[in-house]
C-alpha cells in the first residue's frame, strides 16, 4: 500500500473521510487503493439528485527529511523516521 508510513493510521482517515460523506446525505462509500494511486468512490445527493464521485491522487515517496515551515520560513528539518528510511530501502533492493 502506499500509505504505509503514514503518521495518521489509515483506518482514521478513511473514516474521517465517510463521516463527512454521510454527514452531507451520501452513502456508498468505496476506499480504491491501486498504487501508486488512492482515493474514494462515493455517491452524494445534491438537490435530491445521486451524483458519483470519484477523487483519486497520486502517492509520492516519503523525503528523506521534512522542512518544518513558520510563517513561509524554514527552521529546520527533521529527518524522517527510521522505520521509513529502512521500508524504502527494502522496497528499492538496497535492504535485507
Amino acid at each position: 500500500m502506499s500509505y504505509e508510513n503514514t503518521e495518521v493510521p489509515v483506518s482514521r482517515s478513511q473514516e474521517g473521510i465517510r463521516k463527512l460523506i454521510m454527514s452531507r446525505k451520501g452513502g456508498k462509500v468505496a476506499f480504491i487503493s491501486d498504487p501508486p494511486s488512492e482515493g474514494f468512490h462515493a455517491e452524494v445527493l445534491i438537490e435530491g439528485l445521486p451524483y458519483q464521485i470519484r477523487v483519486m491522487g497520486q502517492c509520492r515517496p516519503a523525503p528523506e527529511s521534512k522542512p518544518r515551515m513558520y510563517r513561509g520560513r524554514k527552521l529546520y528539518e527533521k529527518e524522517t523516521t527510521d522505520k521509513a528510511r529502512e521500508l524504502k530501502r527494502k522496497r528499492d533492493g538496497f535492504g535485507g
